[in-house]
């Protein structure tokens, strides 16, 4: 069986009009029941703990794991018809892995060659996100990771339990759960730090980084890159998430209500400020870069200052690419991805072809 499937917790079974006599949900062992979702003519008729063969009972079999994971999405996606009940699947995959007791949360979208989606501080993948990033770079088999303390993975509030290493270790479970061997470390913001953190500790499992303007002209671990990480920090503590990223999305010329920062304002602040503080305990991507070895592609937005620009260059190496985007700032490229959509899709072609030629050997 495709071990994805082996990772889903749980499937949500709505049916169409009133439910039957006596119809429960059925929590995972250990959970409490769930009330059902506010949804206009849909009651939740029970919650399905997903066994090993993965087959889900309805008043007919609709689909269990034998028939592959394109039947699973044609059953999820579409409504069958059954002794007078419309039976469909709603929200249903909820797939997670569990490492040292934390729940990681990631989806699967896609086919193709796979790329590792990281996501930056304080974000959770939102729907608008993920297609406006699928739209500008297809076709590929998306794998989108939600670190832990981001959307719906665990929200451990110990310190040491966000330290880069872990948010890192995290990202090579999912890649087990699903056999992947190797990916495309992809990260936006602190996703950037987070993928040369993968490919400098895991080289053989990345086939190249692209970093969405997360990397400096300095450490996390040098005095400036602390004071500016544990700044933004207290910024968070005193004024709150909400208010710190508007105040920085109104600045940035980006409407506040755009539904890729939807995942901006459901963000816990507690979460935000372990992982800006604890990461300032990792080297840093700037002495990370020049040890990657595999492809790197650097997108800089175009605020950065020149010396800046420079001193990144200078520690990159010939497998490595640094393209600043014109007329963008930090905000702009890391959310509308069209304005870099040709360079990337550029990066990954020549990554492609370089997978395939070693393969060949």
């Amino acid at each position: 069986m495709n071990p994805w499937f082996r990772s889903l917790q749980w499937l949500d079974v709505q049916e169409t009009g009133p439910s039957p006599a006596g119809a429960t949900q059925a929590p995972l062992p250990g959970q409490p029941s769930l009330r059902a979702r506010p949804s206009a003519g849909l009651k939740v008729l029970r919650r399905v703990p997903s066994p090993a063969s993965l087959t889900v009972e309805t008043p007919r079999r609709l689909w269990d794991g034998s028939q592959g994971s394109g039947s699973l999405f044609s059953a999820l996606r579409r409504p069958r018809f059954f002794g007078g009940r419309t039976i469909r699947f709603e929200g249903c995959l909820v797939p997670f892995v569990t490492r040292n007791g934390v729940r990681v949360h990631y989806e699967v979208e896609s086919e193709g060659s796979p790329i590792v989606a990281l996501p930056g501080v304080g974000y959770g993948f939102e729907r608008a996100l993920k297609d406006a990033w699928t739209r500008a770079l297809p076709p590929h088999r998306w794998i989108w990771v939600n670190p832990r303390g981001h959307g719906p993975s665990d929200k451990p509030t110990d310190r040491a339990a966000h330290a880069i290493e872990e948010y890192r270790d995290d990202v090579v479970a999912v890649l087990d759960a699903l056999q992947v061997s190797k990916a495309v470390c992809m990260g936006f913001s602190d996703g950037g730090p987070l993928a040369y953190a993968v490919a400098d500790a895991y080289p053989s499992r990345v086939v190249g980084v692209v970093d969405y303007d997360g990397i400096d002209g300095r450490d996390m671990c040098d005095v400036e890159g602390k004071q500016s990480r544990i700044g933004f920090a207290q910024a968070v503590k005193e004024k709150g998430w909400n208010t710190v990223m508007q105040e920085f999305f109104r600045e940035s010329g980006v409407a506040e209500d755009s539904a890729v920062l939807k995942g901006f304002w459901q963000t816990d602040p507690e979460m935000v400020r372990l992982q800006l503080e604890a990461w300032t305990d990792w080297k840093g991507a700037f002495s990370v870069l020049p040890e990657i070895r595999v492809p790197v592609l650097v997108l800089l937005n175009g605020e950065r200052e020149q010396s800046e620009i420079e001193r990144i260059r200078a520690n990159a190496h010939g497998g490595h690419q640094v393209r600043v985007i014109p007329g963008t700032n930090h905000a702009r490229l890391c959310t509308d991805f069209l304005l870099s959509a040709d360079v990337v899709r550029e990066f990954l072609r020549r990554v492609e072809a370089q997978a395939v030629r070693a393969k060949s050997r």
